[in-house]
């Protein structure tokens, strides 16, 4: 299937593993045995079982596995009927606090993350319609219904649901095609943002952390603020989209509560007749969703701006002059410390001509 050999073919055993795994930690310090196998079958091609995984973390991070066993659960129940019945979005603010912002979509029936986006707000309508619009544009097709809590940064993808809807099949009326849920239960979103806290996130918000605690970035200064946008926004960007692949290709864990299949959620939302399952998504029409995009997600407005655009030319100018380095976790800083020195050499040469 994947055009590799077997786990059992290419004979790892813990300690040949080590260093892959060390470098998965790195990025991920938290994340369990299956995550884990994971990364490394779909970054490394390196197959191993999920036994071996735990057997080298027993081994080697013993008091991460039991800060892992800890963990309580809870469990809710929900109840959707098809591939494409619903969408479920939701915001995130953990990191509100240095200006950085995310959003996620799911499907509900596959599980499958539709989005999911980093950038300095996640509060305007326009913005959170956009992610929308353009994710129907790609794959030629809408749900039935979306869902969201009531944060009126979510009317935008309500009101833009709704009219594509009704163009679709005006016998709906005046009806709402979006469904609004209270405190606590919007729960497919809420599922995935624990998932990302204990797996994705640790890792890069602590080295993010680090870097404010050594007094490289003032979050009161604009022009700081800009700097470590243009740096650190990009490269968290694609931390997320390797994470949400890593997301839609695992299989979840069997689970006698769930009914629905446990295969990859891809696989499911790209096949649900496979699984005895119903597609309920929409096609759109070009027009329609032409027309949604300028009421409701103006690609002018301001907030679609990383940095403000004259700011912007100058960081780009500045970048390019220090050879456009790589941006990864461990280099972050340092090209951050690098462009923001070369921002104000140039800022001051220009004060002295």
């Amino acid at each position: 299937k994947w055009d590799m050999p077997k786990a059992r073919g290419q004979g790892h055993t813990v300690e040949s593993i080590h260093p892959y795994i060390n470098a998965i930690h790195e990025r991920y310090p938290t994340q369990g045995a299956r995550y884990t196998q994971a990364v490394l079958r779909q970054e490394y091609g390196v197959m191993v079982s999920t036994e071996k995984v735990a057997e080298h973390n027993r081994q080697h991070e013993a008091e991460a596995v039991d800060d892992r066993r800890r963990h309580a659960y809870i469990r809710h129940v929900y109840i959707t009927p098809a591939v494409g019945e619903c969408w479920s979005f939701d915001q995130h603010d953990k990191m509100a606090d240095l200006k950085i912002y995310f959003h996620v979509c799911i499907e509900v029936f596959s599980g499958r993350p539709m989005w999911s986006k980093v950038w300095r707000s996640n509060r305007n309508p326009r913005l959170i319609c956009s992610y929308y619009l353009d994710t129907i544009e790609e794959l030629g097709f809408m749900p039935a219904l979306t869902q969201s809590d009531r944060g009126n940064e979510n009317h935008g993808i309500a009101n833009a649901q709704t009219e594509l809807r009704h163009n679709q099949q005006p016998s709906l009326g005046r009806t709402l095609q979006h469904r609004w849920r209270g405190k606590n239960r919007n729960i497919k979103p809420e599922q995935f943002w624990s998932f990302m806290r204990r797996g994705w996130a640790p890792g890069k918000e602590r080295v993010v952390r680090l870097g404010v605690a050594a007094g490289y970035y003032d979050v009161t200064l604009l022009w700081e603020r800009g700097v470590f946008h243009f740096i650190f926004i990009p490269w968290l960007q694609r931390e997320l989209d390797s994470y949400i692949r890593l997301v839609r290709f695992s299989k979840r864990r069997q689970d006698k509560n769930v009914d629905r299949p446990r295969d990859e959620p891809e696989f499911i939302f790209r096949n649900p007749a496979k699984y005895g399952v119903e597609d309920w998504h929409i096609p759109i029409a070009p027009e329609d969703l032409q027309e949604a995009r300028q009421l409701y997600a103006n690609p002018n407005h301001p907030v679609f701006q990383l940095v403000e655009p004259d700011f912007g030319k100058l960081i780009q100018e500045c970048y390019e002059r220090i050879g456009t380095p790589q941006v990864d976790i461990r280099t972050c800083w340092d090209v951050y410390n690098e462009l923001k020195k070369a921002i104000l050499e140039t800022v001051e040469g220009d004060r002295k001509q």
